[in-house]
């Protein structure tokens, strides 16, 4: 799943899954739709988890912008990430 501040709707607590994140060859970042239409969704959140997200989406924000130029997100902002942006792989999260 990929999730940006887009995808979350601060004002209803509801999140639209409906975009993944894949690692081409060659390290381009390929965002699309999920394979089937099934994996697209919306998800009520949790008033609590909506909070938390809320206040690490402005704290992630800040961080871009504190950052600038050094900011590695692609042309896209991904809310979790590596400290300069880089999307996490799924197979090796650590990288």
């Amino acid at each position: 799943m990929y999730l940006n501040g887009s995808n979350l709707n601060f004002d209803t607590g509801v999140l639209d899954v409906s975009q993944s994140m894949i690692h081409a060859l060659k390290g381009e970042i390929i965002v699309k739709q999920p394979k089937t239409k099934k994996s697209t969704r919306n998800v009520a959140l949790p008033s609590s988890m909506l909070k938390e997200l809320t206040e690490y989406y402005e704290y992630r924000i800040q961080e871009r912008n504190d950052i600038g130029d050094e900011w590695c997100g692609f042309n896209c902002f991904f809310m979790f990430s590596h400290p300069r942006g880089q999307p996490f792989r799924h197979d090796r999260p650590y990288q």
